[in-house]
């Protein structure tokens, strides 16, 4: 392997080891598992409050179903009475008509308050499906982000360990002008080891003289940009040597 392959391997690396750090330092991954727990949290609050309405309201139905049946068995009674034991007791019969529509209409108001509490009662049923439904996908959601994320980290780790790994074994075998020369430009440029594409340098950009790129294509040694002085490794060095 040459020298500029072995260029063109180091950089390939360090540029490993960036995209790594990136992953490592990003904090999308938080961000997004703090976002799904709140979501789940304010979800299970409003799920556990209408829980406890539908319980409660559940409480009121047994009491109100109650009250209905003293009402219906009062009303009953009095029919009874009336028809049956008032006679001609005009005052008796008076009381017992007006205790009687007394109770109907109290009848019509438990009825239609028992009917409206069906109907929330279904609509609190529903709701609290739905929010069922909403906090185990949120639940799914988070482990699914939190094991992707994990995965994803631990892949970093793995993979900038190993890039470290080939830095060090690639920097024993090039000479110590090169290293300083390619050390220099890392903390100048960010990158030291650049592609040539289409007689174009890939880190500025600019293209380059057709004596430079002679250069790099007859391999004399270590050939820099013209304008930004990176050092330029052609696009494909397996085409380059077929070539």
């Amino acid at each position: 392997m040459s020298i500029i392959e072995k260029l063109a391997d180091l950089q390939q690396n360090y540029d490993k080891v960036n995209e790594c750090n990136k992953i490592l330092k990003d904090g999308a991954y938080i961000y997004l598992l703090k976002k799904l727990k709140k979501e789940f949290e304010e979800k299970k609050d409003i799920y556990e409050e209408n829980k406890k309405a539908l319980e409660e309201l559940k409480g009121k139905y047994v009491v109100i179903s109650k009250e209905l049946r003293i009402t219906k068995s009062n009303i009953d009674e009095d029919e009874y009475k009336l028809y049956n034991n008032a006679g001609s007791d005009l005052k008796l019969i008076e009381n017992l008509q007006n205790k009687i529509a007394l109770n109907k209409h109290r009848l019509k108001e438990l009825e239609d308050n028992a009917i409206a509490m069906l109907e929330t009662e279904e609509k609190l049923k529903f709701d609290t499906d739905q929010e069922r439904l909403e906090l185990i996908n949120l639940k799914s959601n988070f482990y699914s982000c939190r094991d992707k994320g994990n995965r994803k980290i631990t892949k970093a780790q793995k993979e900038k360990q190993e890039a470290n790994l080939k830095i060090k074994e690639i920097c024993k075998t090039l000479p110590s002008d090169v290293l300083q020369k390619f050390g220099d430009l890392m903390i100048t440029k960010g990158t030291a080891a650049v592609k040539l594409q289409g007689g174009v340098c890939k880190g500025c950009g600019i293209k380059v003289s057709s004596v430079t790129i002679d250069k790099v294509m007859k391999d004399k040694g270590i050939v820099c940009c013209d304008n930004c002085g990176r050092i330029l490794i052609y696009n494909d060095i397996k085409y380059k040597k077929e070539a």
